[in-house]
């Protein structure tokens, strides 16, 4: 919504909502998860807050368009570590 204009800072959204701005930080950042990298952790609704920053920080370094590469060729393993999978979506080798 900040997109879009309807409101001009997560403060606002904040305020307007109630909620802290802490919170409106966390679901900002799960929400920027792109839905094939969700996948791999088994939803976004499976993510942490810690997990969506270190995926933000991925992005950052390798593009929004190289972690989704990377994502794809990954299946959801409900027994991977959450460290594997991130170093899975950096380099796109799965770890041993």
């Amino acid at each position: 919504m900040l997109n879009d204009g309807v409101w001009t800072s997560q403060r606002q959204i904040a305020v307007d909502l109630g909620l802290s701005r802490d919170m409106v930080a966390r679901r900002i950042a799960l929400a920027q998860v792109p839905d094939e990298v969700a996948t791999v952790f088994g939803g976004a609704e499976s993510l942490s807050l810690r997990t969506a920053k270190a995926i933000a920080s991925i992005m950052a370094m390798i593009g929004t368009e190289q972690i989704r590469a990377n994502a794809a060729k990954i299946p959801f393993d409900a027994k991977r570590s959450v460290a594997k999978a991130l170093l899975f979506l950096t380099t796109g080798v799965l770890p041993s």
